[in-house]
């Protein structure tokens, strides 16, 4: 299989390099919510390395440990009667737990906030915990900013850009059906954050099948895929908010000069077509429920994972080129009530009317 090839800027070697910038709104495009406490991140990474300097520290360590052993007998951090936080409840222990947050530089800090992150730290990657770093260095910036707007950080949705490595590592921990991921033919990477906290990320590429476009109308260089969407499951709707965003995106998403006309997605055959339907609206509809291959070949199968063709799908359109829906691909296997099919159908209509 032949790869993409690079676009012929100058100064440009990938398309990620060019489409990457474009994949979440900026200041004073539609759709832009600002960062709620911007630079938050860099004293969150401060911190963070002062709380695992605090928790390797000989002297130190054990007493925090000691601490966490009495919030769980209390079954909370904040059911320790405050008596219990003082020098006088800790003897000859160096510090007590209303000093800890001073310890990290952090003395805004609640002991009990303190100890939530301290917790986090104590779980990272960093002191071989399941918990990645830049999760972690989340809590620390949500504990700062709830400080700094006085405990009212925006929750809003944001849309951003997120780093590939940090994208293809929130995929591994929440894409239950296919973790593995590769960055072939990659326009560009988006999450929807809350507050600091990634919540949902999507990998927008260009198609690596055998793809032939739909013609003079649509050649191949005008259509994209979304390869990956993952979530953690906490925020309803961030997945259909990402696929939303990917097709906004579609025509400014042609390569070499080409028009965007085709974005293809697909969910698996076990999936339920919630997120995919709710954008009926927008121009989504599935088109046709393809089988499984044994062997995929190519690329996906040389790169080792658990290739999207080697799983019954169906397969989903949305732009200029995207063929007639065909809604008896999820109703004729469950995957949506016949209720929901029929507002997808009415939503779908009204969008061809208004595009027409």
């Amino acid at each position: 299989m032949v790869a993409p090839r690079k676009p012929k800027d100058e100064g440009i070697s990938t398309w990620y390099e060019r489409f990457g910038p474009l994949g979440a709104p900026a200041e004073g495009q539609r759709g832009y919510v600002p960062e709620p406490c911007p630079g938050v991140m860099e004293e969150a990474s401060f911190l963070f390395g002062r709380a695992l300097q605090l928790l390797d520290d000989p002297d130190v360590g054990p007493w925090v440990g000691a601490f966490w052993a009495l919030a769980g007998i209390q079954e909370a951090y904040d059911m320790v009667p405050e008596e219990m936080m003082g020098a006088d409840a800790w003897g000859d222990a160096p510090f007590t737990p209303n000093e800890f947050s001073s310890l990290i530089g952090a003395g805004w800090l609640t002991p009990y906030e303190t100890a939530d992150v301290l917790w986090a730290a104590n779980n990272s990657e960093s002191r071989n915990g399941g918990v990645p770093d830049s999760v972690v260095a989340e809590v620390f910036a949500d504990a700062i900013c709830a400080h700094r707007t006085e405990g009212d950080p925006s929750k809003k949705l944001r849309l951003v850009i997120v780093p590939k490595s940090e994208t293809e590592g929130f995929i591994r921990r929440h894409h239950s059906k296919l973790p593995n991921w590769n960055y072939r033919g990659l326009l560009y990477t988006i999450g929807i954050r809350v507050g600091y906290r990634l919540v949902a990320v999507a990998a927008v590429t260009c198609p690596s099948g055998q793809w032939k476009g739909r013609g003079a109308a649509c050649t191949i260089d005008g259509v994209v895929e979304l390869s990956r969407i993952a979530s953690d499951g906490s925020v309803l709707g961030a997945s259909s908010k990402l696929a939303a965003r990917a097709i906004d995106l579609l025509p400014v998403s042609g390569r070499r000069g080409a028009p965007g006309c085709l974005l293809v997605t697909y969910s698996l055959k076990d999936e339920p077509g919630t997120t995919y339907l709710a954008l009926a609206d927008k121009g989504l509809r599935p088109v046709a429920y393809n089988r499984g291959k044994k062997d995929p070949g190519g690329s996906r199968h040389s790169a080792g994972e658990q290739a999207l063709p080697q799983l019954d799908k169906v397969m989903w359109e949305a732009g200029p080129a995207a063929r007639p829906p065909d809604w008896d691909v999820l109703g004729s296997r469950g995957l949506a009530t016949p209720e929901r099919l029929a507002g997808a159908a009415r939503a779908l209509a009204a969008f061809e009317q208004r595009t027409r």
